[in-house]
């Protein structure tokens, strides 16, 4: 995906297909959750880092644990 491309994404807002989540500091049991809905459908975009009106927030990657341990707690959910 490109930049511009997922700028189109934030633009066109949330529906179907595209959830924001603004997990500034980690990931929250919502996240999950959509990812088991996209899974349960057709799939879709999980935007991190943009509140649900489209204002990009950022994620605080300080002190944030989205290493080993996250991905296979990840991985343990989805799998």
């Amino acid at each position: 995906m490109t930049f511009a491309q997922l700028q189109d994404i934030i633009r066109g807002g949330e529906n179907i297909s595209v959830e924001f989540k603004k997990c500034p500091a980690e990931l929250n049991h919502s996240v999950f959750e959509t990812v088991c809905s996209f899974l349960n459908r057709t799939g879709g975009h999980l935007i991190l880092g943009v509140a649900d009106n489209g204002d990009i927030t950022g994620v605080n990657g300080r002190g944030t644990r989205f290493g080993k341990e996250k991905h296979k707690e990840i991985c343990a959910v989805l799998f």
